[in-house]
């Protein structure tokens, strides 16, 4: 999920670099530049599968914001509390 328009080996990574540094660094969580970081400090028992990546959509603009919602939904509702 995102608005980056780069291409999705190159975000992941983005993404993976950004969780190692923050690891090493212990960096404290009102200073984590994204939500899948932000995430992974909040529920340490999810784990991102970075080798199992796919790209849902290319939408974009109002349309991927709607896709957004629906795979959020999807994945929330298949989450037990």
């Amino acid at each position: 999920m995102g608005r980056t328009n780069q291409n999705l080996k190159t975000r992941l990574l983005q993404h993976h670099n950004s969780i190692s540094l923050s690891l090493k660094q212990n960096t404290k969580p009102e200073d984590f530049m994204s939500a899948l970081l932000e995430h992974i400090f909040n529920f340490t028992n999810h784990f991102i599968l970075f080798e199992n990546d796919s790209l849902i959509s290319r939408d974009q603009g109002l349309k991927q914001i709607f896709r957004e919602i629906i795979e959020i939904e999807k994945i929330s509702s298949r989450i037990i509390p």
